[in-house]
């Protein structure tokens, strides 16, 4: 075993997990820690970033080191990473003004739309949070000093320093992603001072050390090297080795993601940058930002909760329950005996079709799992469109994340998209997040080297027969996500 690791954190949206590795990738200890979800009226989400996002942090670390034993003198350099377009705000003296809006929240819709209007498709959500305070609450947004996303704000709680890596600059809608700098002229034109928004780094960047009161809460060594980090769908992507033209990935987490690997830039508004020059990856991922986030996970959170599966179900033995649902779907026909479910619940945009007293509630949860598969192959037929010649369609997909656990789902998956998809077991974009570090400080010269740490333990194949079931099943879906989107 290497005598020296690496620590990755992911925050996600119901949690944050973490994993420390030694320089083989092998998991010398893995931690997760759920924090709760502020749901204020119908379409408004928040997080505070201190009682959810650093308090569990520091949890989570203590918990880490104690767990794998180790001296934290050990560990060479941390890498954080989490979910994207979240806005969180603040003063002068580095302190959050208000909770965080996270990145399925509605209420910058309408400026959205405006914005979408005047910029064109690109990702707008921080720019459409920033303008949503300056509206509604001024007294919030004149006291800004900087505006980050979710895992950037904990990377400046453990340097004491702000910056953003280019993938998630590029979602700010203010970005010129070509000249690789801040559109000041666009941002003074929409009444914001350029002076809130952060440096822009490679995602491999060193941009601090962990300060001397972080180290003593936290346990971790003070001056251990502290990368900018990026967002959690491309570090998954890295995480299972989509680093070359060609390679795919579905992440199965709250919210899907969708990603294939180009060796080129495609467009402004189909490029994520997890890393620039000298090494350089490019993904090309959904970008629909006049749509709402697609939930997967949370799509099947919600069935859970609402349609009283986990009535009488202890805690922590939730995990139990997937099996038995996806025992019972099983045996449900293809295309849920008439169920077509839009997975667009997020702003109002869900929608249930063919609904009949026969059907029970493990048709739609049959249904929900179909919606997911159909809503990827949309996503593929887009990649497809945008990228043009230099799309080249997979010959088999990545499946990470906790949902990616469920069998069932990645059948259902596979068979609608007619491709393959190998599962594997990793802790994620926390692992990416570790490897990225790594790479940042040196101890890897290229992502080839991630291929070491990677260890596929299934592959899903497509089953003709259903694949052709779900012909017009996927008609049906194109057709109402024409029509009601």
């Amino acid at each position: 075993m290497s005598s020296k690791y690496l620590l990755g954190i992911d925050f996600g949206t119901s949690g944050c997990k973490g994993v420390i590795t030694d320089l083989n990738g092998k998991v010398i200890a893995e931690q997760f820690a759920e924090y709760e979800i502020f749901k204020l009226k119908p379409g408004w989400y928040e997080q505070d970033p201190d009682e959810h996002w650093w308090k569990n942090t520091v949890i989570l670390i203590r918990n880490l080191l104690n767990k794998s034993k180790i001296s934290s003198k050990d560990i060479l350099a941390i890498g954080l990473t989490g979910m994207y377009l979240c806005t969180v705000i603040l003063d002068k003296n580095g302190k959050p003004i208000r909770p965080a809006i996270l990145h399925y929240d509605a209420r910058k819709y309408e400026i959205e739309k405006l914005l979408l209007k005047k910029l064109g498709s690109r990702g707008v959500d921080q720019l459409a949070n920033l303008l949503w305070l300056k509206e509604h609450e001024f007294n919030s947004f004149k006291k800004i000093n900087k505006a980050l996303g979710c895992h950037n704000y904990l990377v400046y709680k453990l340097t004491g320093q702000y910056a953003v890596d280019y993938q998630i600059a590029n979602n700010y809608g203010c970005f010129d992603i070509k000249g690789k700098k801040w559109d000041e002229e666009l941002i003074k034109d929409l009444g914001i001072s350029p002076e809130i928004l952060p440096p822009v780094r490679p995602a491999y960047y060193i941009i601090g050390y962990v300060l001397e009161d972080i180290a003593k809460i936290t346990g971790l060594k003070e001056e251990t090297p502290v990368i900018v980090g990026s967002g959690d769908t491309p570090l998954s992507a890295l995480s299972c080795g989509v680093i070359k033209k060609g390679d795919a990935m579905i992440k199965y987490g709250s919210i899907a993601s969708f990603m294939i690997c180009l060796d080129d830039e495609v467009s402004a508004t189909s490029l994520l940058h997890c890393v620039e020059p000298p090494a350089k990856l490019y993904w090309i991922s959904r970008q629909m930002p006049e749509k709402s986030p697609r939930p997967f996970g949370a799509l099947v959170e919600w069935f859970l909760a609402e349609f009283g599966v986990l009535n009488n179900i202890q805690k922590g033995k939730q995990k139990s329950i997937y099996k038995k649902l996806d025992a019972e779907a099983s045996r449900i026909s293809v295309g849920a005996e008439g169920l077509i479910i839009l997975p667009h619940f997020f702003r109002s945009q869900g929608l249930i079709y063919g609904l009949d007293v026969y059907h029970t509630r493990i048709h739609i949860y049959r249904a929900l799992l179909e919606s997911c598969g159909y809503s990827l192959r949309y996503d593929l037929e887009l990649f497809k469109k945008k990228a043009k010649s230099a799309f080249i369609m997979p010959k088999i997909i990545a499946a990470v994340n906790g949902g990616a656990r469920s069998r069932l789902w990645r059948q259902i998956v596979s068979d609608i998209l007619n491709l393959p998809q190998k599962y594997m077991a990793n802790p994620g974009s926390c692992y990416g997040a570790a490897y990225l570090a790594g790479y940042g400080i040196g101890v890897f010269k290229d992502f080839n080297s991630i291929n070491k740490w990677i260890k596929f333990s299934e592959t899903t194949y497509p089953i003709s027969e259903n694949t052709k079931k779900y012909e017009k099943f996927y008609k049906l879906y194109k057709k109402f996500q024409r029509q009601f989107s």
